[in-house]
């Protein structure tokens, strides 16, 4: 079997042979439109067939819009958790308040500054000390 894609690439196949049927598997192949030939012998007779067809993109979220609430319970059974609907939001609370698992994490950070790098405060005590002596001297206390 030849698979020729939009651009022109030809890919070729070889069928499996099953118990009853032949089988084919092209793997993932991207976006797009296809066309196919594939061809069979038959002792001298050789058959043809000639077709195409689209490889659209599947969104499987799409396909089941309704939630699955067995698969859901399943899930959090596995996770050592609870399914709780809309209607237990009550009860949802509770169980958070009561597990101890579930704690506040708090975050302190601290910052040191050094008084010498507050340059404001380094030049105020500069300049009271500078006014100290200043007075000392001028009353003769030094």
């Amino acid at each position: 079997m030849k698979i020729k894609n939009a651009e022109g690439k030809i890919f070729n196949f070889i069928f499996n042979k099953n118990e009853k049927a032949y089988s084919l598997d092209a793997g993932l192949m991207p976006v797009g439109n296809y066309t196919y030939e594939a061809s069979v012998k038959i002792g001298s007779k050789e058959e043809k067939l000639k077709g195409s067809f689209i490889v659209m993109l599947l969104q499987v979220e799409y396909l089941q819009t309704v939630a699955d609430h067995q698969l859901l319970n399943q899930l959090a059974v596995q996770s050592e958790g609870k399914l709780f609907y809309p209607a237990q939001a009550d009860e949802l609370i509770k169980a958070i308040k009561q597990n101890e698992k579930i704690k506040p994490v708090i975050y302190n950070q601290e910052e040191v500054k050094s008084w010498i790098n507050l340059k404001g405060i380094f030049f105020l005590l500069l300049a009271l000390f500078s006014v100290e002596w200043f007075v000392r001297k001028w009353n003769g206390g030094v």
